[in-house]
């Protein structure tokens, strides 16, 4: 790499970012995730209009080549402002954007020179890139680096009977089952795959919105209708992915009702569920479990080779075969007044978690 040509930048203008789209995407297949892409994250922006932020994106160039990216902002409703992911309220994994350990490590040193305490809540990273970032961080700052949460994904053959028999027989045969018990009792069961084309979107959102904030989900303020924020951003990126057919709608039917929904996202060779709903009325039959097991159908079909769960692991998850991907807090409380602050405030917290187990 020349040094010569390599510069930073840090984007603080929303009209800028817009316009690194190309840029961004050249960098972020490189990942082979949806959420790295640039439309994830104005998807996010978008919904943050009535969030006081200041946008604080770290950008390393080798002259006109992106090779390193932060997609950050400085959060000013937390005490102190921390810079944290665009995406955050998200609750999904993330990740730095970079091509290979050495920009990484130029983007370390980037964001530890802002001087700003900086919170990662779910950092996606391997144990060496890690050891890179922190490093650098450490350059300026004290730094928190803990496990945190897990998310799965599965590995899928080139047919689904292949991958039906590498799963538990009694797992199978338990899908098996309460998909014939919906049958009989309240007629046939079927799944629809939808990808939007020009004018069905908000009618899909609105039938998607409407089962997924039923329940549960509405009585816990939880569902995208309930949440205004959340329901901006599924909506500005649904519309975003929907342009390059790279979103589908997924709902499973028993008896002519809609009885679950889930969103999927394609990037690559690889599928992505990011939301998921189903009537409480079906709740014995588990239609959720089927629709994810028809998902994972859906991805042999169209020639994926993983599919991803995203959201924070669950024991449901055990149904089919699985890898589990770690990803960790990171924390860092910069030699200054706001570095102690942050210091203090998360170890109240720490201390208000621990006496609330006893």
């Amino acid at each position: 790499m020349t040094e010569a040509v390599l510069k930073t930048e840090i984007v603080r203008d929303t009209q800028r970012f817009t316009a690194l789209s190309k840029e961004w995407d050249a960098l972020a297949v490189h990942l082979a995730t949806p959420l790295a892409r640039h439309a994830w994250y104005m998807a996010a922006l978008a919904a943050l209009q009535q969030h006081m932020f200041e946008l604080s994106v770290v950008l390393i160039w080798n002259g006109e080549i992106l090779i390193a990216a932060a997609p950050l902002m400085l959060d000013k409703m937390l005490t102190p402002a921390r810079l944290v992911p665009i995406d955050a309220f998200a609750g999904e994994p993330f990740r730095l954007l970079y091509r290979d350990p050495e920009s990484l490590a130029l983007l370390s040193h980037a964001c530890a020179r802002l001087k700003r305490p900086i919170l990662f809540r779910r950092l996606q990273s391997s144990e060496t890139d890690l050891a890179v970032l922190s490093s650098a961080l450490r350059s300026k700052a004290a730094v928190y680096c803990k496990p945190r949460y897990t998310s799965a994904t599965t590995q899928l053959p080139a047919d689904f009977e292949t991958f039906e028999a590498s799963m538990s027989r009694k797992r199978l045969s338990a899908i098996r089952n309460k998909w014939r018990a919906a049958t009989r009792e309240h007629g046939e069961v079927v799944t629809e795959f939808v990808t939007p084309e020009s004018g069905d979107l908000p009618v899909l959102m609105g039938r998607f919105m409407a089962l997924e904030g039923s329940g549960w989900k509405q009585r816990s303020g939880t569902a995208l209708s309930a949440d205004h924020r959340m329901g901006c951003f599924v909506s500005q990126m649904a519309s975003a992915f929907a342009q390059d057919g790279s979103i589908e709608f997924a709902f499973l039917k028993i008896g002519g009702r809609d009885a679950a929904c889930r969103l999927l996202l394609w990037q690559q060779t690889g599928g992505f569920a990011i939301k998921i709903g189903f009537d409480e009325e079906f709740r014995r039959f588990t239609p959720g479990i089927l629709l994810s097991h028809e998902s994972l159908r859906e991805s042999c079909r169209i020639g994926a080779t993983s599919f991803s769960f995203l959201g924070v692991y669950e024991d449901w998850q055990h149904n089919w075969p699985h890898e589990v991907t770690e990803d960790f807090r990171v924390a860092t409380y910069p030699f200054r007044p706001s570095g102690a602050l942050a210091l203090l405030n998360d170890s109240r917290q720490a201390m208000l978690s621990l006496l609330r187990r006893y």
